[in-house]
């Protein structure tokens, strides 16, 4: 057996304000495009992705989600018995 302690530095960027445009072309294209759509989904699909890009957008507007992109790079390595990992986030 061996034993590796893996050190990693990470960080995570908020990137919600970027992103949240995205759910309103996915919410505008599915309502622009409906002929395309109903013959590949149910109407019922259709309305549970409309209310969930509503939900989302809601969400993100409102602070209770956050989308972010978290990077960690590996510090330092030290092998013996068994695989230990920790992560510091600034």
């Amino acid at each position: 057996m061996s034993l590796e302690v893996v050190t990693f530095e990470s960080c995570c960027v908020d990137i919600t304000q970027e992103v949240t445009p995205t759910i309103r072309y996915w919410r505008d294209n599915t309502i622009n495009t409906p002929k395309v759509i109903f013959e590949t989904v149910s109407e019922a699909d259709l309305h549970s992705f409309l209310t969930s890009c509503d939900l989302l957008k809601k969400f993100y507007t409102d602070g209770d989600w956050e989308y972010g992109v978290i990077s960690a790079r590996k510090v330092s390595s030290y092998s013996q018995t068994q695989t230990i990992i920790q992560i510091y986030f600034d």
